[in-house]
Protein backbone atom coordinates (compact mmCIF):
# COMPACT_ATOMS: atom_id res chain seq x y z
CA UNK A 1 0.00 0.00 0.00
CA UNK A 2 1.05 3.53 -0.76
CA UNK A 3 2.36 5.42 1.90
CA UNK A 4 1.18 8.93 3.05
CA UNK A 5 2.90 12.05 3.91
CA UNK A 6 2.17 15.26 4.15
CA UNK A 7 4.53 18.61 3.43
CA UNK A 8 4.34 22.02 5.36
CA UNK A 9 6.32 24.88 3.91
CA UNK A 10 6.66 28.19 4.94
CA UNK A 11 8.55 31.33 5.19
CA UNK A 12 11.79 29.82 6.57
CA UNK A 13 11.06 25.94 7.54
CA UNK A 14 9.65 22.86 5.90
CA UNK A 15 8.03 20.03 7.87
CA UNK A 16 7.35 16.65 6.52
CA UNK A 17 5.17 13.91 8.85
CA UNK A 18 4.15 10.50 6.98
CA UNK A 19 0.46 8.47 8.49
CA UNK A 20 1.41 5.70 10.56
CA UNK A 21 -1.57 3.50 9.66
CA UNK A 22 -0.70 1.00 12.29
CA UNK A 23 0.15 3.42 15.39
CA UNK A 24 -2.99 5.42 13.96
CA UNK A 25 -0.98 8.48 14.32
CA UNK A 26 1.99 10.44 12.60
CA UNK A 27 5.65 10.66 12.78
CA UNK A 28 7.56 13.38 11.88
CA UNK A 29 10.48 12.97 8.79
CA UNK A 30 13.83 13.19 10.09
CA UNK A 31 16.87 13.85 7.61
CA UNK A 32 20.22 12.78 9.75
CA UNK A 33 18.88 12.24 13.36
CA UNK A 34 17.41 15.58 12.98
CA UNK A 35 13.60 16.95 12.76
CA UNK A 36 13.11 18.57 9.13
CA UNK A 37 11.38 21.66 10.76
CA UNK A 38 14.88 23.04 11.23
CA UNK A 39 15.45 22.84 7.71
CA UNK A 40 15.07 25.48 4.65
CA UNK A 41 15.38 26.73 0.60
CA UNK A 42 18.09 28.58 -0.40
CA UNK A 43 19.02 29.75 -3.27
CA UNK A 44 22.91 30.67 -5.29
CA UNK A 45 23.75 33.11 -7.33
CA UNK A 46 25.52 31.84 -10.66
CA UNK A 47 29.11 31.24 -10.41
CA UNK A 48 31.65 31.25 -13.07
CA UNK A 49 28.44 32.71 -15.27
CA UNK A 50 26.29 29.32 -14.39
CA UNK A 51 22.26 29.97 -13.88
CA UNK A 52 20.84 30.67 -9.91
CA UNK A 53 20.38 26.97 -8.61
CA UNK A 54 17.84 26.10 -6.01
CA UNK A 55 18.55 23.64 -3.57
CA UNK A 56 17.42 22.35 0.14
CA UNK A 57 19.44 22.54 3.14
CA UNK A 58 18.26 20.23 6.16
CA UNK A 59 20.22 22.58 8.94
CA UNK A 60 20.71 21.84 12.21
CA UNK A 61 22.71 24.91 13.17
CA UNK A 62 22.84 27.14 10.92
CA UNK A 63 23.42 28.13 7.30
CA UNK A 64 27.23 26.41 6.13
CA UNK A 65 30.20 28.38 4.70
CA UNK A 66 29.14 27.29 1.39
CA UNK A 67 25.34 27.74 2.06
CA UNK A 68 22.54 29.69 -0.09
CA UNK A 69 23.34 33.62 -0.99
CA UNK A 70 19.60 34.17 -0.29
CA UNK A 71 17.05 32.19 1.63
CA UNK A 72 13.43 31.35 0.99
CA UNK A 73 12.27 33.47 3.53
CA UNK A 74 13.76 36.53 1.92
CA UNK A 75 12.61 35.54 -1.41
CA UNK A 76 9.21 34.83 0.16
CA UNK A 77 8.77 38.80 1.10
CA UNK A 78 8.65 39.99 -2.82
CA UNK A 79 5.56 39.74 -4.37
CA UNK A 80 6.90 37.80 -6.94
CA UNK A 81 7.48 34.65 -5.16
CA UNK A 82 4.08 33.61 -6.12
CA UNK A 83 4.43 33.66 -9.24
CA UNK A 84 3.79 30.19 -10.79
CA UNK A 85 7.38 29.51 -12.80
CA UNK A 86 9.28 30.90 -9.65
CA UNK A 87 7.08 28.95 -7.52
CA UNK A 88 7.90 25.94 -9.61
CA UNK A 89 12.03 26.76 -9.48
CA UNK A 90 11.89 27.21 -6.11
CA UNK A 91 9.50 24.38 -5.19
CA UNK A 92 10.69 21.31 -7.96
CA UNK A 93 14.14 20.57 -5.63
CA UNK A 94 12.02 20.52 -2.77
CA UNK A 95 10.29 17.82 -4.31
CA UNK A 96 12.68 15.93 -5.60
CA UNK A 97 14.60 16.02 -2.36
CA UNK A 98 11.63 14.72 -0.37
CA UNK A 99 10.84 12.09 -3.02
CA UNK A 100 14.96 10.84 -2.15
CA UNK A 101 13.67 10.77 1.53
CA UNK A 102 10.45 9.34 1.67
CA UNK A 103 10.63 6.95 -1.20
CA UNK A 104 10.36 3.44 -0.31
CA UNK A 105 7.66 2.41 -3.12
CA UNK A 106 4.83 4.60 -3.75
CA UNK A 107 4.16 7.79 -2.22
CA UNK A 108 1.29 9.74 -1.80
CA UNK A 109 1.49 13.37 -0.36
CA UNK A 110 -0.51 16.47 0.61
CA UNK A 111 0.69 20.15 0.37
CA UNK A 112 -0.51 22.48 3.09
CA UNK A 113 -1.21 25.83 0.96
CA UNK A 114 -2.08 28.84 2.65
CA UNK A 115 -5.71 29.30 2.18
CA UNK A 116 -6.46 32.10 -0.39
CA UNK A 117 -3.67 29.84 -2.92
CA UNK A 118 -5.26 30.28 -6.04
CA UNK A 119 -5.92 26.96 -8.85
CA UNK A 120 -2.93 27.60 -10.97
CA UNK A 121 -0.51 28.07 -8.30
CA UNK A 122 -2.05 25.07 -6.55
CA UNK A 123 -1.65 23.11 -9.61
CA UNK A 124 2.29 24.15 -10.04
CA UNK A 125 2.91 22.39 -6.80
CA UNK A 126 0.91 19.32 -7.58
CA UNK A 127 3.06 19.37 -10.99
CA UNK A 128 6.08 19.65 -9.19
CA UNK A 129 5.32 16.73 -6.89
CA UNK A 130 4.70 14.51 -9.64
CA UNK A 131 7.11 15.36 -11.53
CA UNK A 132 9.64 14.34 -8.85
CA UNK A 133 8.14 10.79 -8.53
CA UNK A 134 5.14 10.95 -6.22
CA UNK A 135 2.24 8.65 -7.11
CA UNK A 136 -0.36 11.34 -6.02
CA UNK A 137 -0.21 14.87 -4.45
CA UNK A 138 -3.20 16.98 -3.39
CA UNK A 139 -3.28 20.15 -1.71
CA UNK A 140 -5.02 21.26 1.26
CA UNK A 141 -5.49 24.82 2.99
CA UNK A 142 -2.72 25.41 6.28
CA UNK A 143 -5.98 26.33 8.65
CA UNK A 144 -8.17 22.95 7.62
CA UNK A 145 -4.52 20.93 7.98
CA UNK A 146 -4.14 22.05 11.48
CA UNK A 147 -7.96 20.88 12.10
CA UNK A 148 -7.37 17.89 10.45
CA UNK A 149 -4.44 17.00 12.44
CA UNK A 150 -6.51 16.56 15.64
CA UNK A 151 -9.18 14.67 14.11
CA UNK A 152 -7.86 11.14 14.98
CA UNK A 153 -6.80 12.79 18.32
CA UNK A 154 -10.73 13.84 18.77
CA UNK A 155 -12.12 11.17 18.05
CA UNK A 156 -10.13 9.20 20.90
CA UNK A 157 -12.27 11.41 23.60
CA UNK A 158 -15.99 10.38 23.44
CA UNK A 159 -17.18 13.62 24.35
CA UNK A 160 -15.62 15.87 22.07
CA UNK A 161 -16.39 13.14 19.19
CA UNK A 162 -20.06 13.64 20.22
CA UNK A 163 -20.11 17.66 20.73
CA UNK A 164 -18.83 17.49 16.51
CA UNK A 165 -21.82 16.59 15.87
CA UNK A 166 -23.54 19.43 17.15
CA UNK A 167 -20.59 21.39 15.14
CA UNK A 168 -18.20 22.88 17.29
CA UNK A 169 -16.09 26.73 16.38
CA UNK A 170 -12.37 25.85 16.92
CA UNK A 171 -9.46 28.81 16.68
CA UNK A 172 -6.19 28.37 14.56
CA UNK A 173 -2.95 30.34 15.26
CA UNK A 174 -0.69 29.56 12.82
CA UNK A 175 2.51 31.17 13.47
CA UNK A 176 5.28 31.62 10.63
CA UNK A 177 8.74 33.16 11.32
CA UNK A 178 7.81 36.67 10.60
CA UNK A 179 3.37 36.56 10.29
CA UNK A 180 0.35 35.16 12.43
CA UNK A 181 -2.19 33.88 10.57
CA UNK A 182 -5.79 33.78 13.05
CA UNK A 183 -8.56 31.65 11.53
CA UNK A 184 -11.95 30.54 12.87
CA UNK A 185 -13.62 27.78 11.38
CA UNK A 186 -16.83 25.76 11.87
CA UNK A 187 -16.57 22.24 12.07
CA UNK A 188 -19.69 19.86 12.21
CA UNK A 189 -20.13 15.92 12.20
CA UNK A 190 -23.08 14.70 10.23
CA UNK A 191 -25.20 12.75 12.28
CA UNK A 192 -25.90 10.66 9.21
CA UNK A 193 -22.65 9.97 8.00
CA UNK A 194 -19.95 10.37 11.07
CA UNK A 195 -17.03 10.15 9.22
CA UNK A 196 -18.08 13.16 6.85
CA UNK A 197 -16.91 16.54 8.01
CA UNK A 198 -18.40 20.13 6.99
CA UNK A 199 -16.20 22.58 7.13
CA UNK A 200 -16.45 26.51 7.03
CA UNK A 201 -14.24 29.17 7.44
CA UNK A 202 -15.94 32.22 9.42
CA UNK A 203 -13.01 34.82 9.62
CA UNK A 204 -9.21 34.90 9.25
CA UNK A 205 -6.33 37.34 9.28
CA UNK A 206 -3.21 37.89 9.15
CA UNK A 207 -0.93 39.95 11.40
CA UNK A 208 2.00 41.07 10.20
CA UNK A 209 5.66 40.75 11.43
CA UNK A 210 3.54 39.41 15.04
CA UNK A 211 5.48 35.79 14.06
CA UNK A 212 8.91 37.47 15.30
CA UNK A 213 10.45 40.70 16.90
CA UNK A 214 10.73 42.15 13.47
CA UNK A 215 11.34 45.82 13.60
CA UNK A 216 8.13 46.91 12.12
CA UNK A 217 6.03 45.11 14.70
CA UNK A 218 5.77 48.51 16.33
CA UNK A 219 2.94 46.81 18.85
CA UNK A 220 2.36 44.39 21.35
CA UNK A 221 1.83 40.92 20.00
CA UNK A 222 -1.04 40.71 22.64
CA UNK A 223 -2.51 43.98 21.53
CA UNK A 224 -2.70 42.84 17.54
CA UNK A 225 -4.03 39.25 18.52
CA UNK A 226 -6.54 41.37 20.48
CA UNK A 227 -7.46 43.22 17.76
CA UNK A 228 -7.51 40.46 15.26
CA UNK A 229 -9.79 38.60 17.42
CA UNK A 230 -12.52 41.03 17.69
CA UNK A 231 -12.50 41.61 13.82
CA UNK A 232 -12.95 37.73 13.54
CA UNK A 233 -15.69 37.60 15.48
CA UNK A 234 -17.70 40.57 14.36
CA UNK A 235 -17.06 38.63 11.12
CA UNK A 236 -18.31 35.61 12.67
CA UNK A 237 -21.61 36.59 14.23
CA UNK A 238 -22.29 38.31 11.07
CA UNK A 239 -22.32 35.08 9.17
CA UNK A 240 -24.46 33.74 11.85
CA UNK A 241 -27.02 35.66 11.80
CA UNK A 242 -30.19 33.87 11.49
CA UNK A 243 -28.47 30.21 12.07
CA UNK A 244 -29.59 29.52 15.62
CA UNK A 245 -27.30 26.23 15.61
CA UNK A 246 -24.47 28.29 13.90
CA UNK A 247 -24.54 31.54 16.07
CA UNK A 248 -25.18 28.96 19.70
CA UNK A 249 -21.23 27.44 18.27
CA UNK A 250 -19.79 31.08 17.38
CA UNK A 251 -20.57 32.43 21.00
CA UNK A 252 -19.09 28.85 22.16
CA UNK A 253 -15.95 29.30 19.87
CA UNK A 254 -13.52 27.94 22.67
CA UNK A 255 -11.02 25.20 21.05
CA UNK A 256 -7.77 26.60 19.98
CA UNK A 257 -5.56 24.96 18.09
CA UNK A 258 -1.72 26.23 17.79
CA UNK A 259 0.70 25.60 14.98
CA UNK A 260 3.73 26.59 13.50
CA UNK A 261 7.31 27.33 15.27
CA UNK A 262 7.43 31.05 15.46
CA UNK A 263 9.03 32.43 18.40
CA UNK A 264 5.59 34.62 18.96
CA UNK A 265 2.97 31.43 19.17
CA UNK A 266 3.00 31.08 22.74
CA UNK A 267 2.01 34.88 23.70
CA UNK A 268 -0.07 34.85 20.60
CA UNK A 269 -2.43 31.66 22.13
CA UNK A 270 -2.33 33.17 25.25
CA UNK A 271 -2.96 36.76 23.81
CA UNK A 272 -6.09 34.84 22.11
CA UNK A 273 -6.98 33.05 25.20
CA UNK A 274 -7.41 36.09 27.04
CA UNK A 275 -9.47 38.03 24.90
CA UNK A 276 -11.97 34.54 24.57
CA UNK A 277 -11.87 34.75 28.21
CA UNK A 278 -12.76 38.76 28.36
CA UNK A 279 -16.10 38.00 26.29
CA UNK A 280 -16.96 34.92 28.65
CA UNK A 281 -15.93 32.11 26.56
CA UNK A 282 -13.73 29.21 28.67
CA UNK A 283 -10.80 28.49 25.90
CA UNK A 284 -8.83 25.15 26.26
CA UNK A 285 -5.48 25.01 23.70
CA UNK A 286 -5.23 21.40 22.09
CA UNK A 287 -1.94 20.69 22.89
CA UNK A 288 -1.36 16.52 21.99
CA UNK A 289 0.36 17.60 18.86
CA UNK A 290 3.66 20.00 19.13
CA UNK A 291 2.63 23.19 17.24
CA UNK A 292 5.58 23.23 14.67
CA UNK A 293 4.76 19.52 13.71
CA UNK A 294 0.45 20.05 13.50
CA UNK A 295 -0.21 21.02 10.24
CA UNK A 296 2.54 18.84 8.48
CA UNK A 297 0.71 16.21 10.66
CA UNK A 298 -2.70 17.15 8.97
CA UNK A 299 -1.63 17.04 5.51
CA UNK A 300 -0.42 13.48 5.99
CA UNK A 301 -3.93 12.70 7.70
CA UNK A 302 -5.42 14.68 4.47
CA UNK A 303 -3.45 12.60 2.44
CA UNK A 304 -4.45 9.23 4.21
CA UNK A 305 -7.95 10.72 3.77
CA UNK A 306 -7.23 10.47 -0.32
CA UNK A 307 -5.86 7.37 -0.49
CA UNK A 308 -8.76 6.02 1.79
CA UNK A 309 -6.84 4.60 4.65
CA UNK A 310 -8.46 7.06 7.05
CA UNK A 311 -12.49 7.02 6.83
CA UNK A 312 -12.78 11.06 7.40
CA UNK A 313 -14.61 12.73 4.54
CA UNK A 314 -14.40 16.46 3.61
CA UNK A 315 -18.11 16.82 2.51
CA UNK A 316 -18.66 20.61 2.09
CA UNK A 317 -15.60 23.62 2.65
CA UNK A 318 -17.22 26.63 2.43
CA UNK A 319 -14.86 29.64 2.22
CA UNK A 320 -17.19 32.75 1.46
CA UNK A 321 -14.86 35.74 0.06
CA UNK A 322 -14.55 39.71 -0.02
CA UNK A 323 -13.30 40.45 -3.44
CA UNK A 324 -11.44 43.39 -4.24
CA UNK A 325 -8.81 45.17 -5.57
CA UNK A 326 -5.58 47.42 -4.83
CA UNK A 327 -3.77 49.64 -7.69
CA UNK A 328 0.13 50.12 -8.02
CA UNK A 329 -0.39 53.64 -9.19
CA UNK A 330 -3.09 54.72 -6.46
CA UNK A 331 -4.16 53.32 -3.05
CA UNK A 332 -1.99 50.64 -1.80
CA UNK A 333 -5.11 48.81 0.55
CA UNK A 334 -7.41 46.16 -0.33
CA UNK A 335 -10.03 47.92 -1.52
CA UNK A 336 -13.20 45.24 -0.56
CA UNK A 337 -16.03 45.73 -3.28
CA UNK A 338 -18.36 45.08 -0.31
CA UNK A 339 -18.45 44.85 3.66
CA UNK A 340 -20.03 40.90 3.62
CA UNK A 341 -18.81 38.33 1.83
CA UNK A 342 -20.04 37.45 -1.88
CA UNK A 343 -22.74 34.40 -2.05
CA UNK A 344 -22.90 32.36 -5.28
CA UNK A 345 -25.02 34.21 -7.97
CA UNK A 346 -24.90 38.09 -5.61
CA UNK A 347 -23.05 41.17 -8.21
CA UNK A 348 -20.84 43.50 -6.08
CA UNK A 349 -19.57 46.49 -7.15
CA UNK A 350 -16.99 49.75 -6.54
CA UNK A 351 -15.57 52.92 -8.36
CA UNK A 352 -12.77 54.15 -7.25
CA UNK A 353 -10.81 57.02 -8.85
CA UNK A 354 -6.74 57.12 -10.21
CA UNK A 355 -4.84 59.93 -9.38
CA UNK A 356 -3.86 62.33 -11.69
CA UNK A 357 -3.08 62.07 -15.35
CA UNK A 358 -2.50 59.00 -16.76
CA UNK A 359 0.96 58.55 -18.65
CA UNK A 360 1.76 54.87 -17.70
CA UNK A 361 0.25 51.57 -17.23
CA UNK A 362 -2.30 51.54 -15.14
CA UNK A 363 -1.65 47.94 -12.71
CA UNK A 364 -5.11 46.64 -11.24
CA UNK A 365 -5.09 43.97 -8.80
CA UNK A 366 -8.04 41.65 -8.73
CA UNK A 367 -7.60 39.44 -4.71
CA UNK A 368 -9.70 37.99 -2.47
CA UNK A 369 -10.04 37.97 1.21
CA UNK A 370 -11.53 36.18 4.17
CA UNK A 371 -14.37 37.79 6.44
CA UNK A 372 -12.53 39.55 9.39
CA UNK A 373 -9.40 40.53 8.13
CA UNK A 374 -7.81 42.63 5.12
CA UNK A 375 -5.06 40.17 4.17
CA UNK A 376 -5.81 38.83 0.41
CA UNK A 377 -4.95 36.47 -2.20
CA UNK A 378 -4.12 37.75 -5.66
CA UNK A 379 -6.81 36.14 -8.50
CA UNK A 380 -5.46 38.43 -11.61
CA UNK A 381 -3.74 41.69 -12.11
CA UNK A 382 -4.89 43.84 -15.65
CA UNK A 383 -2.72 45.88 -17.04
CA UNK A 384 -4.67 48.96 -19.07
CA UNK A 385 -2.72 50.74 -21.23
CA UNK A 386 -2.66 54.99 -20.80
CA UNK A 387 -4.14 55.53 -24.26
CA UNK A 388 -7.17 54.24 -22.53
CA UNK A 389 -7.81 57.32 -20.47
CA UNK A 390 -6.60 59.68 -23.70
CA UNK A 391 -8.66 63.15 -22.80
CA UNK A 392 -10.14 61.78 -19.02
CA UNK A 393 -8.77 63.75 -16.34
CA UNK A 394 -8.61 61.98 -12.87
CA UNK A 395 -10.59 58.90 -14.16
CA UNK A 396 -12.54 56.39 -12.21
CA UNK A 397 -12.95 52.57 -12.84
CA UNK A 398 -15.88 50.48 -12.07
CA UNK A 399 -14.86 47.15 -10.49
CA UNK A 400 -17.66 44.32 -10.98
CA UNK A 401 -17.43 40.85 -9.68
CA UNK A 402 -20.40 38.38 -10.50
CA UNK A 403 -20.13 35.28 -8.44
CA UNK A 404 -21.06 31.91 -10.34
CA UNK A 405 -20.51 29.87 -8.20
CA UNK A 406 -18.09 29.23 -4.90
CA UNK A 407 -15.52 28.58 -7.26
CA UNK A 408 -15.42 31.01 -10.14
CA UNK A 409 -16.55 34.57 -10.48
CA UNK A 410 -16.70 36.90 -13.20
CA UNK A 411 -15.00 40.04 -13.25
CA UNK A 412 -15.51 43.12 -15.11
CA UNK A 413 -13.65 46.39 -15.06
CA UNK A 414 -15.20 49.51 -17.00
CA UNK A 415 -14.66 52.95 -17.19
CA UNK A 416 -17.44 55.34 -15.05
CA UNK A 417 -16.76 58.50 -18.30
CA UNK A 418 -18.18 56.12 -20.93
CA UNK A 419 -19.61 52.81 -19.48
CA UNK A 420 -17.03 51.11 -21.76
CA UNK A 421 -15.51 47.60 -20.62
CA UNK A 422 -12.33 47.59 -20.17
CA UNK A 423 -11.43 44.05 -19.06
CA UNK A 424 -13.81 41.04 -18.35
CA UNK A 425 -12.42 37.73 -17.21
CA UNK A 426 -13.85 34.46 -15.50
CA UNK A 427 -11.74 34.25 -11.99
CA UNK A 428 -10.99 30.78 -10.34
CA UNK A 429 -11.96 31.41 -6.59
CA UNK A 430 -9.28 29.98 -4.09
Amino acid sequence: MAACAGLDWGTAKIAAAVWNEFEQAHRVVRVNGAPFTDSAVGVRKPRNRGEHTAAVYPLTTGWPADGPDLRFDELKQKSSILEPELLRYLMAPVFKFWFQELSSGAVNLSVATPALITVDRAGVLRDCAQGAGFQFCATVSEVLAAVLAYLPVWQKDDLKWRRLEAGRCVWVADCGAKHLYLALVHVKRSPGAPDHFDFRYLGADCVEYAGSLHPEAHRPVADLVQEACRSIMRAARVASEGHKELAKAVDAAEWMIGSGGGPNLAPATKALGEQLTRVGMMPRLCQEIPPPETVAAGAAVHAAMQAGILPYQVRREDRPLILGVRTASGPTSFLPLSQHPQEPGSTVHRAFQLPGDIDAEVEVTVGAALPGGDHFGVLQTFLLRPERFQGVESPRLLVESRMENWKKSIVTIRGVWNGESLYSSSLPLP
